[in-house]
């Protein structure tokens, strides 16, 4: 029975992780550097929430998300950016 309560104590308790991913990755907007961090603590939230059972999971992915889409937006950027100069 006492396993019962300890797991639904878990399972109500968000992991902080996610909650700093993903102000790291709306801060990252602002200086880019905080996306990188974001990442790791998307990463990191994800594997708390598997192992023991958090909530979270949802934020964590949405930090992720934002982190890699804006990633991804500088490198086309950048790709876009360097070909313009070799090319015209």
């Amino acid at each position: 029975m006492d396993k019962n309560i300890e797991q639904d104590k878990k399972a109500e308790i968000t992991n902080i992780w996610a909650y700093a991913a993903l102000a790291c990755a709306l801060i990252g907007f602002t200086n880019g550097i905080t996306f990188l961090i974001a990442i790791i603590l998307g990463h990191l939230a994800l594997s708390k929430c598997k192992h023991e059972g958090q909530n979270g999971k949802k934020i964590a992915i949405t930090a992720l998300i934002i982190s890699y889409g804006a990633y991804g937006c500088v490198v086309l950027f950048w790709l876009l950016l360097i070909t313009y100069v070799i090319f015209f």
